[in-house]
């Protein structure tokens, strides 16, 4: 078992799958930076979970971590498109308390990208994942509509968890996590036409002591991005 380097909205458990800023040149995704450890990930936030494929055999001791994503059902992931594009076996780790933990895997028996995906532009960067197993005593966000997603501003605390690499780059044992805030405005001046708020969401925060930020770096592809509407 290999790891390599490589958001979900909830409000009324509300989810929405989005790019977030810097999140437009590679599928390869690193985890939050300049976050803290989720102490109990099984617990805290069960419905993080990560995605791996194997190129040897169809035994996840040989797959390795690409990606990241969201139980939003009993056996359906959300994730990214580019994600879900590979021909080889997928593996999906659901409650586990550490990413190198060498058990939780369950098979993944369908995989579907949708089919308005661009992989240039990432418009329309979402995948779905259907897992052999089905875990029933989860919380599961929802996904958002369109009007709920609106509703999200610069006051909104949104809040991204990730597996992957820190600002160190150094591979996290442990979920990270992070509390942000909305930068579309940034992303516009740092992307130009390549982020399109319509269908884009980007967050970050700016720790100004050290002039840093913290958010997901290179997409922390298919994992989740939360908020609370209206106080829920």
């Amino acid at each position: 078992m290999k790891v390599k380097r490589s958001k979900v909205f909830k409000g009324s458990s509300v989810l929405l799958a989005t790019l977030i800023c810097a999140c437009l040149s590679t599928p390869i995704a690193q985890a939050v930076t300049n976050g803290s450890l989720v102490a109990d990930p099984k617990s805290s936030a069960p419905y993080v979970v990560s995605i791996w494929t194997s190129e040897k055999s169809n035994d996840y001791k040989d797959a390795e971590f690409i990606c990241t994503g969201t139980l939003i059902g009993p056996q359906v992931v959300l994730t990214a498109a580019h994600c879900t594009t590979l021909t080889t076996p997928y593996f999906v780790k659901v409650g586990a308390e550490a990413l190198n933990d060498n058990t939780n895997f369950t098979a993944v028996s369908g995989v579907w990208t949708s089919p308005r995906y661009n992989s240039k532009t990432f418009a329309n960067d979402i995948g779905l994942l259907k897992l052999e197993e089905r875990f029933e005593n989860i919380e599961f966000p929802t996904l958002a509509s369109q009007v709920t997603s609106k509703s999200v501003n610069k006051y909104s605390k949104l809040r991204i968890f990730g597996w992957g690499l820190d600002q160190e780059e150094v591979l996290a044992d442990l979920l990270r996590t992070s509390e942000l805030s909305l930068q579309d405005a940034l992303a516009i001046k740092t992307f130009g036409k390549s982020f399109v708020p319509a269908t884009m969401l980007a967050a970050g925060r700016k720790i100004a002591a050290e002039n840093v930020w913290s958010g997901a770096c290179n997409g922390d592809s298919g994992g989740p991005l939360l908020t609370s509407i209206n106080g829920i």
